[in-house]
């Protein structure tokens, strides 16, 4: 964080990368509460000219504040969770211009997810269930509104196999 002192007094800027983590951190927060042990795993770390969103050792994405605006980079095989937008691609890294902070801050759904991918696939670590069991169990598929919570479930993927364990299709 930068300092600058006026007349003894002394007032202190953010820089653009730190308004960028701390409005990232504020909007994952409440989206990673159900991973439980599994959100420790899942960060935003600020590096010399970028932001990345880590998922254990994995970068899930990178973000970097510009003067024209923000651009953001993830791999290609996460591509397909940003709907609307047109990536370039170029070394399994693909790159999007974004304009604002805020139209950065609307994909929140969308890092959440590829970040809860990446930390699924590099670890293979998920959690069992989450509170909406009994209505998935009834529904005979997962019906987790958020993606990212979905793809760690595995009582999801139990139910995809016909192994129903709870509610009125139980039958195991």
């Amino acid at each position: 964080m930068e300092q600058i002192s006026f007349d003894d007094e002394l007032v202190q800027v953010s820089s653009p990368l730190d308004q960028a983590r701390d409005a990232l951190h504020a909007e994952f927060e409440p989206r990673l509460v159900e991973l439980g042990d599994m959100r420790q795993e899942i960060g935003i770390r600020k590096n010399s000219n970028y932001l990345s969103i880590q998922a254990n050792s994995s970068i899930a994405a990178r973000i970097y504040i510009l003067k024209k605006g923000i651009r953001l980079e993830v791999k290609d095989k996460h591509v397909k969770s940003f709907p609307g937008l047109v990536f370039e691609s170029k070394n399994g890294m693909s790159k999007v211009s974004l304009s604002s902070l805020s139209e950065l801050l609307a994909l929140a759904d969308q890092l959440c997810t590829i970040a809860v991918d990446e930390l699924v696939s590099h670890t293979g670590e998920g959690f069992g269930c989450c509170s909406l069991y009994e209505k998935c169990s009834d529904a005979l598929r997962c019906i987790q509104p958020m993606q990212f919570f979905s793809l760690a479930c595995a009582y999801r993927k139990n139910l995809e196999s016909g192994r129903v364990f709870y509610g009125k299709n139980k039958n195991i």
